[in-house]
């Protein structure tokens, strides 16, 4: 069957396809099986249901929170899916089957092949991001003292126009109100302190000009009196 799909179309061309024999490194696909609480969702079929869910909701909104178990395993099946993508392209029938699927919402398959593809082209590490979230615990747990651990998770794509959920790890800090007013202070401070050097300066080049000149002044008086003197005694 498989084959006869890839005879019946031409093979995607190479700017349409890249080779990844096996997922990222920081991927791991072997994942524990969701536990299904719903009858209607017991079984293999239930389990791929519920992945699907989550796979459109994250292809949807690029970040969606569930139990991080849940979250584990999904983020092998949306790792895989986006590499099939890009490996076959959309051209590919079973790849195209695969992702109507697991995508219920079937204009998110264009988004797969049109923007997830383009946009995961040349990364080298996963295309999804998964965050541990605090334990979620209810108002009833904590009042009757009884602790109840639902670990959530937050899976995103990478890439997304979302805020990003770890802050950045430096801050600049210089556009920040009282620095631009701490700013202008030293700037008016140094200023202020180098016309005043300046102004210092300049008074004791005067008043050294003027000793001089008072000096030069005591010295010809001295010499006056002098010829004076010697002018008498003759």
């Amino acid at each position: 069957m498989v084959r006869h799909y890839n005879n019946a179309l031409p093979r995607p061309s190479t700017a349409n396809k890249k080779l990844i024999p096996i997922l990222p490194p920081e991927v791991k696909v072997k994942r524990g099986p969701i536990s299904l609480n719903k009858v209607w969702y017991r079984g293999s079929s239930g389990r791929l249901i519920v992945i699907g869910q989550h796979i459109t909701q994250l292809f949807k909104f690029e970040r969606i929170t569930l139990d991080y178990h849940h979250a584990l395993e999904v983020q092998g099946y949306t790792e895989r899916l986006i590499t099939e993508a890009m490996r076959n392209g959309d051209r590919h029938i079973p790849t195209m089957e695969l992702a109507d699927f697991y995508i219920h919402e079937k204009q998110l398959v264009h988004k797969l092949f049109k923007v997830l593809v383009p946009r995961y082209i040349d990364y080298t590490d996963s295309f999804t991001k998964l965050w541990r979230l605090s334990p979620a615990l209810s108002r009833e747990d904590i009042i009757t003292g009884k602790v109840r651990h639902a670990d959530k998770g937050c899976l995103e794509l990478k890439g997304n126009p979302l805020p990003p959920i770890e802050p950045p790890k430096y801050i600049s800090r210089k556009s920040y109100l009282t620095n631009v007013l701490l700013d202008a202070a030293k700037k008016d401070f140094y200023a202020s302190k180098q016309f005043s050097d300046n102004q210092t300066s300049k008074k004791k080049v005067e008043t050294s000009a003027w000793l001089e000149n008072f000096n030069s002044s005591l010295e010809l008086i001295s010499i006056y009196r002098n010829q004076i003197s010697d002018i008498k005694h003759i």
